[in-house]
């Protein structure tokens, strides 16, 4: 497999010809010529039916040709229905500049959308009277007679990012409305606005800003939402006042451009560029305000990027959100879609990408890891219709990929020269080739995924070795797993395999093996098809194990095959931050104990061991394993993660028999179970199990039957007086 490269094409769209002040009208080629109104009736009807206006469901309605209008004192179309979406798809309504004729005319309309019209020279362009609730946008309307938008009793409607030009009286006319939003429009006429008894908002608060005044010279010394502090922001430093009751707060200073297919920057300073990019900044924290065209390039460290649920998208090709040389960034809450990389991290570590949605078609990698990119966390993501859902490459290690959904991809996961990586508690579901893969990559763990009905491989090792496989569900693949080439020294125990067409299968060169099980009586594998090609076997001692091994090939044998699925009796941990694995409990001087360092959101297990607890140099301590490495970690660096939400929990002889119920509101770091359901209102609650106790009250039983309970903020297990 080759080194894979992108080239981000960023194109710049430019505004030209839209601020003239003067307009000769000319006619445009049509196959149309306009005799007589077109309607767009309530019931969805198209009269006449020759108008060139297409629809094929009663809501978009696109028009199919430019219109030329002959007649006068008329209006070009009228709308009789509502919720509706108008699309010029870039075609051009023209008239003669006649006195009483309108482009476009709403009357009492609800719902509707006007948008990609070019309307020019009407009396007026578009016209609403008696309307509510809708939204003229991305027109372009020149050499209106009279007025380019007029809104007559209407209000709550929405008129943004218009070019509105060269009309002979009014850019925008409001007689009797209000409470309508109208901001990123373009204004070059001989008079801006007219209003009668009305009061508007004309911005979208800062540092959105509002509209584009060719009437208004001011300065721009100063920048913040009071404009009081020092440094520039494209913003003039004061409103631009149409009358008492109506002001733009935030006038720009240059036209405002759509974002369409740019290129976003969080620059190393802090500041977004371009300025009005829909992205609120507070502090270190970057929140969409809306959906965006384009991609984003991330330049700064210590930041946190919250996509609000909006969506990011591109036309095919490109990062959808890059990363180079970044720490300490968070990006998440995003719906990434139509890229060639959704979120991209090359030579970056220590990062977080979280809850994020990359399932409608990015061409490449839904999540890409590369050169060296270590530390990272990838947790809680939905990644569909990409080709490598998540991809690491090129040394990158140290990284923990959990608990996302990654279905319906090419490839499911897959690591390339990667080493010392967490991979657990995914759904790795449907994807066409397989779920995952690991070439040349090793020292990596494989933990309680659930990897099921993908196309060829469940699981695919590829001349990689010293792996740790372990606790997984491996069902309904045509192989289970498959390993390949020199793949040998890897540890492949307490996982299922069950329905694949073939559970496991060796094509190793040199006859290299592997280690099939965990010793007794802790055990191997369970086989689905383990009794039909054992029929004489017998179970060992009620111990769970069977009395004859599960034989792949001469040198891969699992010796203590299980009777029943694997389910884990121990809780999982996983770190809050980059943890320390110690080979005994408590912090020497210049940290001598220290066994390796594990990634935040690796999945550890409790082993039991009868100092688990104890309390030393101001920590609590727990013996874990992780792979092939057990050793201690301190209790107050981690928190429970319970996969399989088995019940009752142990803990050091401990059994839980109450969970604590709290609103997601309440938790520090977000939903700690994996995948939870969308929350779809205020009452939403979840349970979680915490290792330290923080989020969790109630009692329960030792072995000995003494009643405890656990004491939040690490203070452990006590006794309940009776």
């Amino acid at each position: 497999m080759s080194r894979r490269t992108v080239s981000v094409v960023i194109v710049a769209m430019l505004l030209a010809g839209m601020l003239t002040v003067a307009f000769n009208v000319q006619p445009v080629r049509s196959d149309y010529v306009w005799t007589e109104t077109i309607y767009i009736w309530a019931d969805g009807s198209v009269q006449p039916s020759t108008a060139p206006i297409s629809s094929v469901d009663n809501v978009t309605y696109t028009l199919t040709d430019n219109i030329v209008g002959n007649v006068t004192d008329s209006s070009a179309i009228i709308i009789r229905k509502d919720n509706i979406i108008i699309d010029g798809a870039g075609h051009t309504l023209q008239g003669t500049q006649a006195s009483n004729s309108t482009g476009i005319e709403l009357y009492a309309s609800r719902n509707a959308t006007i948008v990609n019209m070019k309307i020019t020279a009407y009396g007026r362009g578009i016209w609403l009277a008696s309307s509510s609730n809708n939204t003229i946008s991305g027109n372009n309307i020149t050499a209106s007679k009279w007025d380019g938008i007029y809104l007559y009793s209407s209000s709550n409607n929405s008129v943004s990012g218009n070019n509105i030009t060269a009309s002979n009286a009014t850019g925008i006319g409001l007689y009797s409305s209000s409470n309508n939003t109208i901001y990123r429009n373009n204004l070059n006429n001989t008079s801006q606005v007219y209003s009668y008894n009305s009061t508007n908002v004309w911005d979208d608060g800062y540092p959105s800003g509002g509209n584009y005044w060719s009437n208004y010279p001011d300065v721009d010394l100063y920048s913040g939402p009071y404009q009081n502090e020092t440094g520039s922001d494209g913003i003039w430093d004061h409103p631009y006042v149409i009358d008492a009751y109506n002001q733009d707060n935030y006038p720009l200073m240059t036209t405002y451009v759509p974002f369409e297919n740019q290129t976003i920057y969080i620059r190393a300073d802090g500041s977004i560029d371009p300025l009005r990019a829909p992205i609120q900044r507070s502090g270190n924290f970057y929140t969409f305000t809306g959906n965006i065209n384009g991609s984003i390039v991330v330049e700064r460290n210590n930041t946190l990027i919250d996509g609000n649920h909006l969506t990011l998208q591109g036309s095919g090709s490109g990062y959808g959100i890059y990363l180079f040389r970044r720490e300490n960034v968070t990006v998440r809450n995003a719906k990434i879609k139509a890229f060639g990389y959704g979120i991209w991290l090359d030579s970056s570590s220590n990062n977080t990408v979280t809850g994020n949605d990359l399932t409608e078609v990015n061409g490449n990698d839904g999540i890409g890891l590369y050169g060296s990119s270590n530390y990272n966390s990838i947790t809680g993501n939905n990644i569909a219709n990409n080709g490598y859902g998540v991809w690491l490459d090129s040394y990158s290690s140290n990284n923990s990929v959990s608990g996302n959904n990654i279905t319906n991809n090419f490839y499911g996961i897959g690591l390339y020269g990667a080493s010392n990586n967490s991979i657990s508690g995914n759904n790795v579901i449907a994807n066409s080739q397989w779920g995952i893969s690991l070439l040349y990559s090793s020292s990596n763990s494989m933990t309680v995924n659930n990897i099921t009905t993908n196309g060829w491989y469940g699981i695919i090792l590829y001349d990689s070795e010293n792996n740790s496989i372990s606790g997984n569900n491996i069902a309904n693949n045509d192989y289970g797993i498959e390993l390949e080439s020199f793949s040998d020294y890897n540890m492949i125990y307490h996982n299922n395999f069950i329905d694949n067409s073939e559970n496991a299968h060796v094509s190793i060169s040199g006859g290299y093996s592997n280690a099939w099980d965990d010793g007794y009586p802790s055990g191997g594998n369970y086989w689905s098809d383990y009794s039909s090609r054992y029929p004489d076997a017998t179970e060992i001692d009620a111990s769970g194990i069977w009395n004859t091994p599960y034989v792949i090939d001469a040198n891969n044998i699992d010796n203590y095959p299980l009777v029943n699925p694997w389910t884990p009796t121990l809780p999982y941990v996983i770190p809050t931050a980059i943890i320390n694995v110690r080979s005994y409990p408590g912090i020497p001087e210049n940290d001598a104990n220290v066994i390796t360092k594990l990634p935040k959101g690796s999945v550890l297990q409790i082993v039991e061991h009868p100092d688990n607890g104890k309390f030393v140099d101001g920590y609590h301590w727990w013996y874990v394993k992780f792979g092939i490495v057990k050793g201690w970690v301190a209790e107050e660096y981690v928190k429970g993660y319970d996969f399989q939400k088995q019940q009752p929990k142990t803990l050091n002889g401990v059994s839980l028999t109450a969970y604590h119920v709290c609103y997601e509101g309440e938790m520090a770091e977000g939903p700690t179970v994996i995948n939870p359901p969308k929350i779809t209102g205020a009452f939403y609650k979840e349970f979680l199990y915490s290792a330290q106790g923080v989020a969790m009250q109630g009692t329960g039983r030792a072995i000995d039957g003494r009643s405890i309970k656990y004491l939040s903020g690490g203070g452990g297990w006590v006794d309940i007086d009776d």
